[in-house]
């Protein structure tokens, strides 16, 4: 049998012998990819593409005819792959880490999962002359680790909510050697050190995380990992402050593993960032540094911190350009406009790529000379650094030079100057970005290069009021940045960047699906052409997004959405050290992240916001959903931390009320005083919406979102028509009150509107069965869409008549191809016979419709009435809509009793906390839900071992 490992290099044995010695690279390279295709294999088309690009169709065929056969011919095997059209390996030949990595996870064995894992994928192989192959290799690996550090942070929470502090810091242990910046991992290490009692040691690696941000990042600590040591040093580590009683909601953990040895950390782990060979732009960590990680991650309180390398190793291809000194204030904005149309058109240049101009930014002191511009590169990992000065030369032109430093040696390479007409920086700065190409040249291998990236704008005023908006975006002043970005526009409507500028701040300023926003997102997308390869895949990101809410074709939408993630996935793997990528993969979790196959548990979306924060601390858009989310997941002191790091940074306008609101809103005593009530009465209703959707999904007793939702349902005045919707908002009302268990009122509340979450309701008996049989026939006449959710209604009434109504009108519908088995699956139900019911259930294509979690419950809950309740749980964790509704609430209850049935306590524990919580004062008819699942007789009848 042949073993083929590609998680920490790239090997092919037989019976433990190396047989790829002889082998030529690219062939072991075509079994990595068909590896990593899985059973679903990968088209013959696709792997010409990766492996001989330039080759024509006819070659390029050839050429993978004869790879396969080479590949027969030196591992000995008749058959090593299988299919024609789409190939795959055959896994009677050939088996492979990677695939057995995957079925670990995929079958919840997770600490399985992550002994597989013996470093990046395909570490240290390079493969000449197949640029989409490396690329593919960066997507792939950034998947894989991404994966595993998920994995992990399972494994270490679910064994220190068991209270199993050694094991626990064992996988803190292994995902600090991981994500040495991770600022989770950092705490629960220390945490779990501190709770076993070696508060020296939690204090070492303290100082470990603190002197890996300054070196790395150039900036301090995250201020929740400063105060865990403070406290530390304080002997306060083996109990918390008192913090204000908020109910944790309910997470995804994963089933509990069982007790195993403290992982040995090895210090020879590559870092997590990417492997020594790459030649793409990475996050460093100096070698002394990571020593001195290995060092203090063994748990030792003997442990010294190693003084970290003050000239650590830089990436030759990364270039950063640092702000550019301008002394005439009439140019004011080339300090930074240089920075970002400098790094955009040198990123991608043949193997160049540059830091973030948001990074460089915010490092460097006003005035660049050579020392802190050296300083600036060495903290940013590039080898080279632009620097230099813009000044007036006449009336009517100007001067710019630029200073290229190499940064290992701190030593000027070469300055160039150049002359033009103030009306013509457009032509000014591609000329400077030619001579700078020139300098690199002779350093650098530089394949052909574009002379711009920023696209084909065709004014200076168009790029002026691009590079003002910019100034104002980062810091959320979306209607000053909206001014200077239409201001763009209208100067050259083609330009790509404004417009999809315009895009996100309309959705930032009105709704995330506003239909403008996604005609800015779109027009932007059509014209992405001479970007940076950085700013190419946001653009497409975006386009994608869009697309996804402009379209009523479901399987469209999922596909975008889809493409959306993989688009972002590649984005973070190639700019690992750029916030706006972290940031906007962080956008599609929170706006895309749910239903099968998409869905993205809110701690996982929170880190890559994170991560933006702790690359870019001044990007202000990034703190404003953390706010919500760390509310969520930790409560109000998490989340005032967020509000308050935002608040710092002086933003403007409704985001920045929105916050101010929430703040005052956490504190209960705040919340009650008068002055509040005035505050609200009186507040922007744009404040308004804002700080309700915040606070939507937190389970405080006071019910605050409720609270503010009705003073939007009795209507205000706003310049957005949605906002000043009196419908919508008692629409909102309606989902809040149901959220908290207020069915009865949700039903009045709601009125005649036809909604999905009049479905919901009814499915949770609040509206009389003649009502719900009338609506709902209706819509099965006249809103196909609406009418697929009344299905788990009509099996659970044995209502047959109704659902081959619906069957009938589904045929030939844009959904039909979900619809049609769906009416089966119920009717069968319908009729009794749940054995059938589950395999027509188990069919149905989901990924059609996000938003039938009702058909996905009822799965569910017959898998575990069949005994299965370990494949149960992994449907009743998906994170179900953006939108709010009671079915979290209800999925919450339903993994509380199919847990403890699977007997994961700590799982069952956590959604009855956060179902309690949020149905504290609910009707009489949801409590009884909640208590039949969470209350003392369940809790008390738990099985004593798992279920199958």
């Amino acid at each position: 049998m042949l073993r083929l490992r590609t998680l920490g290099g790239l090997s092919l044995d037989r019976d433990g012998v190396p047989v790829h010695a002889g082998m030529q690279r690219r062939v072991l390279a075509l079994l990595a990819v068909l590896a990593a295709a899985g059973e679903d294999g990968i088209s013959r088309d696709r792997l010409v593409t990766l492996f001989w690009p330039d080759a024509g169709e006819e070659q390029g065929r050839n050429s993978l005819r004869q790879a396969l056969f080479r590949l027969r011919r030196d591992v000995r095997v008749e058959e090593p792959t299988l299919g024609s059209i789409d190939l795959r390996l055959n896994p009677t030949a050939i088996s492979s880490d990677l695939a057995e990595f995957r079925a670990a996870v995929h079958g919840h064995r997770p600490e399985h999962a992550v002994t597989l894992y013996r470093g990046p994928f395909l570490d240290g192989f390079a493969l000449s002359g197949a640029p989409q192959f490396e690329r593919w290799v960066e997507e792939e690996r950034a998947r894989i680790r991404r994966r595993v550090l998920d994995t992990l942070d399972v494994l270490a929470t679910e064994a220190e909510a068991r209270g199993d502090c050694e094991v626990a810091a064992g996988w803190w242990r292994r995902l600090s050697v991981l994500d040495p910046l991770g600022a989770r991992a950092a705490l629960g290490l220390m945490r779990t050190l501190a709770s076993a009692g070696d508060i020296p040691a939690a204090l070492q690696h303290a100082r470990v995380h603190d002197a890996l941000m300054r070196q790395e990042l150039d900036i301090s600590p995250d201020p929740a990992v400063a105060a865990l040591a403070e406290r530390l040093r304080q002997r306060e580590g083996e109990t918390t402050p008192a913090r204000r009683e908020t109910p944790p909601r309910a997470t995804t953990a994963a089933p509990p593993v069982p007790a195993l040895p403290p992982v040995s950390v090895d210090a020879s782990l590559p870092a997590p960032i990417g492997s020594a060979t790459s030649a793409r732009r990475r996050l460093l960590v100096p070698a002394a540094v990571v020593g001195a990680v290995a060092l203090a991650l063994t748990g030792s309180s003997a442990a010294r911190l190693i003084a970290p390398s003050l000239g650590g190793p830089v990436d030759q291809a990364t270039v950063v350009v640092a702000p550019f000194q301008v002394l005439d204030p009439h140019l004011g904005y080339w300090r930074e406009g240089m920075v970002d149309v400098l790094s955009r058109n040198l990123d991608g240049a043949g193997p160049l790529r540059t830091v973030s101009p948001s990074v460089a930014i915010g490092r460097l002191p006003d005035r660049p000379e050579r020392a802190s511009v050296t300083a600036l590169g060495r903290a940013t990992g590039a080898g080279f650094a632009v620097f230099g000065d813009l000044i007036r030369s006449g009336a009517d032109s100007v001067r710019v030079r630029a200073v290229v430093l190499d940064v290992s040696r701190s030593r000027v390479v070469a300055e160039v100057t150049r002359r033009d007409a103030i009306t013509r920086m457009d032509r000014l700065t591609d000329s400077l970005t030619v001579a700078v190409l020139r300098v690199l040249s002779t350093r650098v291998a530089l394949a052909a290069a574009r002379e711009g990236s920023l696209g084909q704008f065709r004014s200076l005023d168009a790029l002026k009021a691009f590079l003002l908006g910019e100034q104002h975006f980062r810091r959320t002043r979306w209607d000053s940045a909206r001014v200077h970005y239409e201001a763009a526009v209208a100067a050259d409507s083609t330009f790509a960047l404004p417009l999809r500028r315009l895009g996100q701040v309309l959705a930032w300023q009105r709704v995330s699906t506003d239909p403008a926003s996604a005609q800015y997102l779109l027009r932007a997308g059509a014209l992405n052409h001479g970007l940076s390869p950085h700013d190419s895949l946001l653009v497409l990101a975006d386009s994608l997004s869009a697309a996804a809410t402009s379209t009523a074709d479901a399987l469209t939408a999922w596909r975008a959405t889809r493409r959306l993630f993989a688009t972002l996935d590649s984005a973070v793997a190639r700019y690992p050290g750029d916030p706006e990528a972290w940031f906007q993969l962080g956008e599609a979790g929170y706006h895309f992240g749910f239903g099968p196959e998409v869905g993205q548990p809110e701690q996982r979306v929170l880190s890559h916001f994170d991560r933006a924060i702790l690359l870019d601390s001044a990007f202000a858009p990034a703190y404003i959903h953390p706010v919500e989310l760390a509310l969520n997941l930790h409560g109000p002191d998490s989340a005032e931390g967020y509000a308050t790091r935002y608040l710092a940074l002086n933003p403007m306008e409704a985001a920045h009320r929105g916050v101010r609101l929430v703040i005052r809103l956490l504190d209960p005593q705040a919340a009650a005083a008068e002055e509040t009530t005035r505050l609200l009465d009186t507040a922007a209703t744009d404040a308004l919406v804002s700080a309700r959707t915040t606070l939507r999904r937190w389970p405080d007793p006071a019910e605050t979102a409720t609270r503010v939702g009705r003073l939007l349902a009795a209507g205000r005045p706003s310049d957005y028509p949605l906002f000043a919707d009196v419908r919508f908002m008692r629409q909102r009302l309606a989902e809040q009150l149901a959220f908290r268990g207020h069915l009865a009122e949700a039903v009045t509340t709601l009125g005649p509107r036809d909604a999905l979450i009049f479905a919901e309701l009814a499915y949770l008996g609040a509206v009389p069965s003649t009502a719900a049989r009338a609506r709902f026939a209706a819509w099965t006449r006249s809103r196909p869409d609406l009418a697929r959710h009344a299905l788990a209604w009509w099996s659970a009434n044995a209502d047959t008549a109704s659902i081959d109504a619906f069957e009938r009108a589904a045929r030939g519908s844009a959904l039909a191809a979900y619809d049609e088995p769906a009416a089966r699956a119920h009717r069968s139900l319908a009729r009794g016979d749940s054995a059938l019911a589950l395999r027509e259930l188990t069919m149905l294509p989901d990924t059609l419709c996000a938003t039938c979690y009702l058909d996905r419950l009822t799965r569910a809950r017959l898998l575990a009435a069949a005994g299965r309740a370990r494949d149960a749980l992994p449907v009743l964790r998906e994170p179900l809509a953006a939108f709010l509704t009671p079915m979290e609430v209800v999925f919450a209850i339903e993994r509380a009793r199919v847990a403890r049935l699977a007997g994961a306590t700590t799982e069952a524990e956590s959604a009855c906390s956060f179902a309690r919580a949020a149905w504290a004062s609910a009707d009489p008819a949801p409590r009884r839900l909640l208590d039949e699942a969470c209350g003392s007789a369940a809790i008390a009848a738990r099985p004593a071992r798992a279920g199958s």
